[in-house]
């Protein structure tokens, strides 16, 4: 499954990516989202190296499963205007 992590660099998405793995889940790509501040900046994890992407509903629309660890406010805007498209959302 291609899954995108929006919220990518927080406790909760860090967390959340570590589960992924442990419970191996299906995961052929992974895409870590987070604010602009963040985006370009390189994050370790159990699938290997991954660079931060800038957040946008556009990139979001390829992927079969998005993750939201974010804030309340962000998921109530965004998840669903991401699951009007081909995506499954599951927020926190």
């Amino acid at each position: 499954m291609r899954i995108g992590l929006i919220g990518a660099t927080g406790a909760v998405g860090k967390e959340r990516v570590q589960v992924l793995f442990d419970r191996k889940f299906p995961v052929t790509e992974l895409i870590l989202f987070a604010s602009a501040r963040s985006a370009g900046k390189k994050q370790e994890t159990p699938f290997g190296t991954k660079i931060i992407e800038e957040f946008s509903l556009e990139k979001t629309q390829d992927l079969d499963l998005v993750l939201m660890a974010v804030s309340g406010d962000f998921a109530r805007e965004y998840a669903p205007r991401i699951a009007a498209g081909k995506p499954l959302v599951i927020d926190n």
